[in-house]
């Protein structure tokens, strides 16, 4: 309740409209101290979904599923009944529903009287009551944003963008712009060839061009292209745009990413400068680097930002909110096969 539980409470006293719950559990909370696999999934289970966030948290919105094929659901309840435990858990709102058969199984969990006609209404008035405060009876789309409302979204990412900006390392370089006139080049380091690739970082190059600077960029060049362009510009910025997510599953450099720091170019070369557009953990990968922003992520705002950070402009504020990983030499290591 002093951490988690308080950021909870704030969001609902903000007045949030819908919680997902994960296929994840809270063991201590649930009371499997011993036997911990054995504590069911939020979405299975009414202590955390009812007794903890509805009663304990105040939270009386829509409760959503998370995605109803994941394992974490189907491992522990029959696919055909997973709606059912679901709503009688106290959910709301059932995600990658089939309703060809969801119904059908919510109808005879209804009709045996293993689900109450009134559990099933308390859903029903939530989403209701959420389309209505959302507009929807009006709008299946809901109300598009005033220009009021656009200039207002545009100054609060704005300003998140400038607060978060976070200076990981520094050699001296953050701050102090290249000298106009000055051969620069752009690169952007990120996933291709998969359907969530981040987007380029368009809005960086054209931050420094506005700026005054003339740019040449490279995409993912690899090892051999970078070392032979980068020595030919005075300075070289480095863009990494490696997001988490869970269809790329991890937050390293590898492959290709990684590929690009065999030579190690940046050691002799005399003003590189790196920007993490994602993950803040580049460092542990290549904690060489002479220095590192972080901007946590691609969005325009933030390309902007870190070009002004870069240039002077601005001073980075921000504070990571994640401990950089460390490499520890242990005392003792097992003794394998008499190794």
């Amino acid at each position: 309740m002093a951490t988690y539980g308080k950021l909870w409470r704030g969001v609902i006293e903000a007045g949030i409209m819908s919680v997902m719950a994960g296929h994840i559990s809270l063991p201590a909370w649930q009371g499997h101290f011993d036997h911990p696999e054995d504590a069911l999934p939020a979405t299975l289970c009414s202590k955390l979904q009812i007794d903890l966030l509805r009663n304990e948290l105040g939270f009386d919105g829509v409760l959503v599923s998370d995605a109803a094929p994941m394992i974490g659901l189907t491992s522990r309840v029959a696919e055909d009944q997973a709606v059912v435990e679901f709503i009688k858990a106290g959910g709301d709102s059932y995600l990658f529903a089939r309703p060809e058969k969801d119904f059908k199984a919510l109808l005879q969990a209804v009709q045996s009287g293993y689900l109450s006609e009134d559990r099933v209404y308390e859903s029903a008035k939530r989403m209701l009551d959420m389309k209505l405060k959302l507009g929807l009876g009006k709008s299946p789309f809901s109300p598009a944003p005033s220009a009021a409302q656009k200039a207002s979204f545009t100054a609060s990412a704005r300003q998140i963008a400038e607060d978060s900006l976070t200076v990981a390392k520094d050699n001296g370089r953050i701050g102090d712009p290249p000298a106009k006139g000055s051969q620069i080049l752009t690169v952007t380091i990120n996933f291709e060839g998969h359907k969530f690739a981040p987007a380029e970082l368009d809005a960086f190059d054209a931050a420094l061009i506005e700026a005054g600077y003339d740019i040449t960029h490279l995409r993912n060049p690899g090892a051999a292209k970078l070392v032979e362009c980068a020595g030919k510009y005075a300075t070289v910025f480095l863009n990494f745009h490696i997001v988490p997510h869970m269809l790329i599953g991890h937050t390293r450099l590898y492959g290709d990413q990684a590929f690009n720091f065999w030579h190690g170019f940046y050691v002799s070369h005399p003003d590189v400068r790196c920007t993490s557009f994602g993950t803040p953990y580049l460092l542990f990968d290549q904690p060489h680097l002479p220095n590192m922003l972080l901007a946590y992520g691609g969005v325009e705002p933030s390309q902007r930002a870190a070009v002004e950070v870069w240039l002077g402009q601005r001073k980075a504020v921000g504070k990571c909110p994640v401990q950089m990983p460390r490499v520890v030499i242990r005392d003792r290591v097992p003794n394998f096969a008499g190794v």
